[in-house]
């Protein structure tokens, strides 16, 4: 009876998280191709460009502890609410010390349009920084919370961009709805989280030095694992501003948007359906939920790569219009991407329940040198494309031969034996 009553829970969680993915790419998509087409390609450029830049920050404001809260949550709801308020200072002090210099950076060798928007994705970085209640109610299976909180966010801003369009105003008002949208999800959130569980306090503060030390010690571990998620495509973007220009950034973000857009949805079904594979007690069962979501993700990527093989050229003009058709060159490099980006997720979150966390930084580390190193070589003497590639290459290599060294290869052992065998 229990088990029929958690798995009617985690399916409505994931019918609710799918569902605020559908909407927010449809929304993102649609409103931000009226602002790409507005603002042009270049201008386009320089904000996805200050953008992604600070959503690297953002993730080093984490201090790896979002994977931390999404585990210890899903096993003790009081436990995981204390590590949220103890992380506060280690998130602060991690952004500043990390947000100032890129600040100084844009302020100094950038024009006027990417300081500004810099700084307001500096602001939003920052709220989100501090935004860990969506991973918490997720772990909760209370992604109707979520979903709710992001709607009413995602709808404010992107009204506003689209009235600062139709108005035809100056391009530097996007800088609020990039605020708002982080914003107005957090300040519903926070209140909901305290109003409801801010009494549990007590009984942990005799053991801040526990906690405190446990998070430091896995953290740490994570920081590179998390880090590398947002650096891998966003080096790409910042080598691309680099070597080649601004006009290039937009094309590529473009490209990404669209054909990288299904990793939404596939990171939504992973959260809801992952969550009890970190307290199945038995190995088999959590064995079985993984290759039922590796089955899910592989399903929706081939329906994903068809319908935009068909439709993807015709999407872009209709969207985004003539300066952006070089984008459906990417298109399907970006989909192969998101599928083993998901197969990575989901192999990793596998590795956490085994507490590989020292694995997880070694293999993190690794792979951030061969991003870096391929992505700078790539696009230095080929360009999108090879832009596009390393992001692949990276993706690949993540999701496979960097974690078959783990545990004797046990996911050596699940991939070619029984997933691969099946598909």
């Amino acid at each position: 009876m229990k088990l029929k009553i958690l798995k009617s829970r985690i399916l409505r969680n994931s019918v609710w998280s799918f569902s605020e993915k559908v909407i927010s790419i449809f929304g993102l998509i649609f409103v931000t191709s009226l602002v790409a087409k507005y603002i042009g390609a270049e201008n386009f450029g320089k904000l996805n460009y200050a953008i992604s830049l600070f959503g690297i920050i953002q993730t080093i404001a984490w201090m790896g502890c979002e994977n931390i809260i999404f585990q210890r949550t899903s096993k003790n709801a009081i436990s995981g609410w204390y590590l949220i308020k103890l992380t506060r200072t280690i998130r602060d002090t991690a952004f500043f010390l990390t947000a100032i210099p890129l600040l100084l950076y844009f302020y100094y060798f950038t024009d006027q349009y990417t300081f500004y928007f810099g700084v307001a994705a500096s602001v939003s970085a920052y709220i989100a920084s501090h935004d860990l209640y969506t991973i918490y109610f997720n772990a909760q299976l209370k992604s109707k919370i979520n979903t709710i909180c992001n709607l009413i966010g995602l709808t404010i801003s992107l009204l506003i961009r689209f009235l600062i369009v139709k108005l035809n105003t100056h391009i530097l008002w996007l800088c609020v709805p990039i605020i708002l949208v982080a914003l107005i999800p957090f300040i519903i959130k926070f209140y909901i989280f305290n109003y409801g569980y801010r009494g549990n306090l007590y009984r942990y503060k005799k053991i801040t030095y526990k906690y405190r030390k446990y998070l430091l010690k896995n953290g740490s571990k994570l920081l590179l694992y998390t880090l590398s998620i947002a650096i891998f495509t966003r080096t790409s973007q910042f080598f691309i501003g680099t070597f080649v220009d601004m006009r290039s950034v937009g094309i590529f973000t473009v490209a990404y948007t669209v054909g990288g857009g299904i990793s939404l949805l596939l990171n939504s079904f992973i959260s809801s359906l992952m969550v009890n594979v970190f307290s199945e007690k038995k190995d088999l069962a959590a064995e079985s939920i993984v290759l039922k979501t590796y089955y899910l993700v592989f399903t929706l990527c081939i329906l994903f790569f068809i319908f935009m093989f068909v439709f993807g050229e015709i999407i872009i003009l209709f969207l985004y219009g003539e300066e952006y058709i070089e984008s459906v060159r990417y298109l399907y490099i970006f989909i192969f991407s998101a599928l083993f980006s998901s197969i990575s997720n989901i192999s990793e979150k596998y590795i956490m329940r085994y507490r590989g966390y020292h694995y997880l930084f070694k293999k993190t580390l690794i792979l951030l040198l061969i991003n870096i190193l391929l992505t700078f070589m790539l696009v230095k003497y080929y360009g999108l494309i090879g832009a596009a590639l390393a992001v692949l290459i990276t993706e690949v290599l993540a999701a496979t031969v960097l974690n078959y060294f783990f545990r004797n290869g046990l996911l050596l052992k699940l991939h070619f034996f029984k997933l691969f065998k099946i598909l």
